[in-house]
């Protein structure tokens, strides 16, 4: 049953799915339990021992299988698929086969290596360079490792960032409620997870980017005209769908240590490195972006910029006076009462330049400074011993106070103008084959999500990660999430063939580095204030000291005067 087309901007994510430009989301979940830990801390602990008590509910995920039977029921966005006319239409039937994946690591010791902090690097590969949506197929997939780990895969042309977490959270609720429930049987064998009900309607909604509100005549219509739809309909069944299955022979995958993984014809994974900051050093940061007034968004960003050493000899000469470094972040754009409904796409990017003549010595030589006692101001020399830390203060405060600035621009446009903004504008441009947009940099900020599990649940999350599929338009790819257990997580994604060991590591330093010098110079700026408090308390006293002689004085005027009178 067809519900509606496509709108422009679901199309274009859907057309570059199609044509192997983009594969999709991950968000990732990973949860523990009391007796899992008290097992981990046992050296002959074993990985069979260790799954008996994790959250998938034994050998069958009669659990997890029973939660996605809820999970769909429940919300129609799960239950859509494309066809080739380029609508959304209702499945009649989803499988478990369709949608469920089970990958299992051979030892305790493999996947503590593997997901340590981290997703499995060989699974994120299969995923994005193997597997394919297809027409009349669910647009999600889940994938369960070892037991505990839950990963949803979402097509961008149905699910953004932000609706790929309310999944996480979505599916937490309704594993709590399963096992809540007194009937609940862990060794029920599933096959089917959904079937239509005809009588049922689906209330679909509308793409919010088709709003009469957002009107730009003749953006990208050209292409999907019946004439454009049978010729990407051919590219996509001659060019892309068999030679992946000739290459890749099933489309199931039964062991997580395969070592053939690579989609020869498109890399879509790239390279993905994982890091993390403990609680500790995540509340630190915190507390630090807040003294400055900065959004951890802005902070990473500017971080990003520095670590790309524009300032290196090698680098300087393309750094003209006229090129930016391209920023993108993805913005949600549901509000409180909406934010836990899974929605078709509802999000808009906001993109801000950058010079990147912040990022070198050029504006910092040529600025004048004041010195704070002589009434000439001065200029830093490059011998000074102090040069780098102040530069790269110097450069930081430049960066950030852009970014955030604009960002709060952009938001502010969005709460006043709603739909009718650039950023919308721009988002529906894209299908205009006229319309080109350099690389930049995504930032994903998914941290405000808060998917601790809920009370009454035996089991706590332990990790959670995203990431996305390269695309045409992201260069460099950073995503955040958050847990209490684990504290922040980061993923850095970026195409093969390009040389950024250097960058990588350059971020870490400079994270320490940018972190080490702020908080020397707020506590040279607590220790000014203290020290002017003190000197105007001084002041004060001095002040008091003086007005108590003058009444006193005042007072033996005026007995003096008084007895002069008598």
């Amino acid at each position: 049953m067809s519900l509606r087309n496509l709108s422009e901007v679901e199309r274009i994510f859907a057309l570059e799915t199609f044509q192997c430009k983009r594969n999709g989301i991950i968000s990732a979940s990973v949860y523990t339990c009391k007796e899992e830990e008290d097992m981990l801390k046992d050296e002959t602990a074993t990985l069979s021992t260790i799954k008996s008590v994790r959250v998938a509910g034994g050998e069958k995920c009669s659990l997890i299988k029973q939660a996605l039977t809820l999970l769909i029921s429940e919300n129609s966005a799960l239950q859509v698929c494309i066809n080739e006319e380029l609508k959304f239409c209702v499945l009649d039937k989803i499988n478990v086969k369709d949608v469920l994946t089970k990958l299992d690591f051979e030892d305790l010791v493999d996947e503590k290596i593997s997901c340590y902090h981290s997703l499995p690097l060989p699974m994120l590969k299969e995923i994005f360079n193997k597997f394919t949506f297809d027409f009349g197929k669910p647009l999600w997939r889940v994938y369960l490792v070892d037991e505990n780990m839950i990963i949803f895969h979402g097509n961008e042309c149905l699910f953004d960032d932000f609706s790929m977490m309310m999944l996480q959270s979505k599916m937490q609720d309704c594993i709590k409620r399963i096992r809540l429930q007194q009937d609940c049987d862990l060794n029920k064998d599933i096959e089917v997870l959904f079937k239509l009900d005809k009588n049922k309607d689906l209330n679909f909604p509308k793409s919010i980017y088709d709003s009469g509100k957002l009107f730009i005549p003749s953006i990208g219509r050209e292409i999907f005209n019946s004439q454009a739809q049978f010729f990407f309909q051919k590219i996509y069944k001659d060019t892309i769908k068999k030679p992946l299955d000739f290459l890749t022979g099933s489309s199931m995958l039964s062991h997580a240590h395969d070592g053939h993984f690579l989609n020869k014809y498109n890399d879509l994974c790239g390279n993905s490195i994982f890091g993390n900051l403990t609680p500790e050093q995540y509340a630190k940061l915190k507390c630090f972006l807040d003294k400055e007034n900065l959004t951890l968004k802005s902070f990473i960003a500017t971080l990003t910029m520095i670590s790309l050493d524009f300032d290196s000899s090698k680098n300087k000469e393309k750094c003209a006076d006229n090129k930016d470094l391209i920023f993108q972040f993805p913005f949600n754009l549901r509000d409180k009462a909406s934010n836990d409904k899974l929605e078709t796409l509802n999000f808009k990017n906001i993109t801000i330049k950058c010079p990147l003549k912040y990022a070198t010595d050029k504006n910092f030589l040529e600025h004048d400074f004041y010195n704070g006692y002589d009434p000439n101001n001065i200029r830093f020399s490059i011998d000074d011993p102090d040069f780098k830390e102040k530069l790269m203060d110097f450069n930081f405060d430049q960066i950030s106070q852009l970014i955030e600035s604009q960002l709060n621009s952009r938001i502010k446009a969005w709460q006043k103008s709603g739909l009718n903004d650039d950023d919308f504008k721009r988002m529906k441009m894209m299908a205009s084959k006229n319309f080109t947009l350099d690389k930049c940099i995504e930032i994903n900020d998914l941290t405000d999500f808060k998917l601790e599990v809920p009370d009454k649940s035996s089991y706590l999350l332990k990790d959670l990660f995203f990431i996305k599929s390269a695309n045409p338009q992201t260069f460099i790819s950073i995503s955040l999430t958050a847990t209490e257990i684990s504290g922040l997580n980061l993923a850095i994604s970026y195409p093969e063939g390009y040389d950024l060991d250097n960058f990588v590591i350059s971020f870490e330093t400079t994270l320490k580095l940018v972190y080490l010098a702020r908080a020397k110079n707020m506590k040279k700026q607590e220790e000014a204030n203290k020290a002017k408090k003190k000197e105007g308390n001084k002041t004060k006293r001095m002040e008091s000291d003086a007005d108590a002689i003058r009444a006193k004085q005042q007072r033996k005027a005026e007995e003096a005067a008084a007895k002069l009178q008598q």
